[in-house]
């Protein structure tokens, strides 16, 4: 069977084309060269030389012709025998020409022949410059040029022939009328034919040209638009020839980038995803540093993980004191109303989350409807897969971290990975915040103890002493009026240094009330307390209204609270002084005793509490000088703001 003619190669198409015009160009040489026969076989009453003449003009019509058509043949086939059959009819125009020209001719006709061979010059020399052309690798230029220059000489020379015939025609005697009005009618014929030759053959190449042209147009178009982008385009080429192959390479390479393409802006949207989950690790970390409140904490965490990933639902839940019960402690998402927080589910039965505090292992439900240890949840019931992953602190389980999908085959390893990256840094932040409560707890415990030494040592003592006073007053006060009087002024000022003690410490126990009493108020009530607890007289002199800022007001108070304490302690000292100035932006407070002294450069600066009060002085801009001497006092002074760095500023 033979194939279909969009499926030839190019080549063979070519060549079929052109063949074909080459078939019916010998066609009409045939059908021509059969009607002149004839006719000259009618020429019976024409003398022999007439006759002689006559074929002869014909031979070399037709040797030309066939020198023609082979070089036609060659050019279009490049078959070797093509070349002999031209050689072959070379040889039989040279040997007419001879004929011709041993014959008696006219002056016109001998002119004629001579143009005949010339034209037939002319003819041969462009059909070897097709063949160098053709042997070169150019057939089809070849061809171009031989159906181009080679027609318009062979026509030349045909019409040339023809006037030679034509001449000879005329040249027979008028018996032959008849016979001349069949060759006529032959030569009509012919050229009907070739006519007729000329123009399929004009269609056959318009046809084959289309069936090239066409589908290169395609192939172009094509490419265009996958060089936009479009790669989604497809080459409309259903022929089997060298064009339909390169058109099914670029429908493949086109799909090969569609499909490249689509997995490059996958892993672009992988690795976005990526850079996701790391940022939420990195703010969940920070997050933890700050936070250390549970309450807090937790469900900061589930909204973050839940807003991050777009999950469904995710749960915090965490072990009871007994670690028997899971209880939800913090939940962002799936629940329908309001989750419930509290709720608790016991180790050891139906629920993954369950089953992960068991066993302390991660579980990935990519289906739950195929999990047997899946616990559906009618609050959740969009949920269609599930991860847990246990919170361990070191090798204990505290919590499960629970996440939720509402589509199946959603979740995998790198989820598990995420989670679990996620639940060892929750677990380090429930470890900080049970270790943060355990110290405020100690913190506190701490705080009353030194309340209740303070509340002993002090107030205690004092009242004591006020009560053993009040006892003996009445007998010394019968013996000696004086002396009772003495002592009823001492009771006066250990009960009011008592009362003051235990301002301080109420002060004490709620440290807001320190910002909410004046600065003077402070300074009095300490100087009252510690008069009435170290029998020790403090004066306080005041200068100014002091309206200061509140951690200003709390550092100047504590500053004097531990130069109060030294003095006590340390200086053996008769009397004390604290000087209180302000004015406008600026304030100074001055603690001054008449002691023992020391010498500042032999004094350890963490000694004496010396460090903490230059600790506080600059964390509110303000300077702290101490000047003593041994034998002669010392004096601590406070400068607000802090006058060299404001000069430096």
């Amino acid at each position: 069977m033979m194939p279909r003619w969009r499926n030839l190669k190019i080549g063979p198409r070519i060549f079929l084309g052109f063949s074909l015009i080459a078939f019916l160009t010998l066609l009409v040489a045939g059908v021509s060269i059969a009607y002149l026969r004839g006719v000259a076989q009618n020429l019976h009453t024409v003398a022999e030389q007439d006759r002689i003449l006559q074929t002869s003009a014909l031979e070399l019509r037709l040797a030309v012709e066939q020198e023609s058509g082979n070089t036609r043949g060659y050019l279009l086939s490049g078959d070797q025998g093509f070349l002999d059959a031209l050689a072959a009819a070379s040889s039989r125009y040279l040997a007419t020409t001879t004929k011709l020209q041993q014959l008696a001719l006219s002056d016109e006709e001998m002119q004629l022949l001579k143009e005949v061979d010339a034209l037939h010059s002319r003819l041969l020399s462009i059909g070897q410059e097709q063949f160098t052309l053709h042997d070169q690798g150019f057939p089809a230029a070849a061809v171009y040029l031989w159906q181009t220059e080679g027609y318009e000489v062979s026509s030349s020379l045909d019409s040339k022939l023809a006037d030679l015939i034509s001449r000879r025609e005329n040249a027979i005697s008028e018996h032959t009328d008849q016979a001349r009005q069949r060759q006529n009618q032959a030569l009509v014929i012919a050229l009907s034919l070739v006519g007729v030759s000329w123009i399929a053959g004009i269609g056959g190449w318009v046809l084959t040209s289309r069936s090239i042209t066409k589908p290169i147009y395609g192939l172009v178009s094509a490419t265009e638009a996958m060089g936009k982008g479009e790669l989604s385009v497809r080459v409309p080429i259903q022929s089997g020839d060298e064009l339909g192959l390169l058109g099914d390479a670029l429908n493949k390479m086109a799909k090969d980038l569609d499909e490249s393409q689509k997995t490059t802006q996958h892993l672009y949207l992988q690795e976005r995803r990526r850079a996701d989950q790391m940022r939420a690790i990195n703010e969940m970390g920070q997050q933890i540093s700050s936070l250390l409140s549970l309450d807090q904490l937790l469900p900061y965490v589930v909204n973050l993980i839940q807003r991050t990933f777009s999950y469904y639902n995710v749960n915090v839940l965490l072990l009871d004191s007994e670690s028997e019960y899971l209880v939800l402690k913090a939940s962002a998402g799936g629940y329908e109303g309001e989750p419930p927080l509290g709720e608790k589910i016991k180790i050891g039965e139906q629920g993954i989350v369950s089953w992960v505090a068991q066993k302390g292992e991660p579980l990935l439900a990519r289906d739950v409807a195929v999990e047997p240890r899946y616990l559906y949840v009618e609050a959740l019931r969009k949920t269609r897969a599930e991860l847990a992953v246990p919170i361990k602190i070191k090798d204990t389980v505290v919590g499960v971290l629970d996440i939720e999908s509402a589509e199946s085959n959603t979740l995998d390893e790198a989820d598990v990975f995420i989670a679990q990256t996620l639940a060892n840094q929750l677990a380090v932040a429930i470890d900080n915040a049970r270790l943060y409560e355990q110290a405020q707890e100690l913190a506190t415990v701490h705080e009353r103890q030194r309340l209740a030494r303070d509340l002993h040592d002090a107030v205690t003592q004092t009242l004591f002493s006020a009560s053993l006073i009040a006892d003996v007053l009445p007998r010394l006060w019968q013996k000696d009026a004086a002396e009772g009087q003495r002592r009823l002024e001492e009771i006066r000022l250990l009960t009011r240094g008592a009362l003051a003690e235990m301002r301080m410490l109420l002060l004490e126990l709620r440290p807001a009330a320190l910002t909410e009493v004046g600065l003077v108020e402070l300074l009095r009530q300490l100087t009252e307390a510690t008069t009435g607890r170290a029998r020790l007289p403090i004066s306080l002199a005041l200068e100014g209204q002091c309206d200061v800022p509140a951690d200003m007001q709390i550092a100047f108070y504590r500053v004097a609270q531990e130069a109060v304490n030294n003095i006590i302690k340390h200086s053996s000292a008769t009397k004390a002084t604290v000087n209180l100035t302000c004015q406008a932006g600026t304030a100074k407070l001055t603690i001054s005793d008449n002691g023992v002294g020391f010498n500042p450069e032999n004094i350890s600066p963490d000694h004496l509490g010396l460090r903490i009060m230059h600790e506080r002085a600059e964390a509110i801009g303000a300077s702290l000088k101490i000047e003593s001497q041994p034998g002669h006092g010392t004096q601590v002074a406070v400068v607000w703001p802090d006058s060299q760095r404001k000069e430096s500023l």
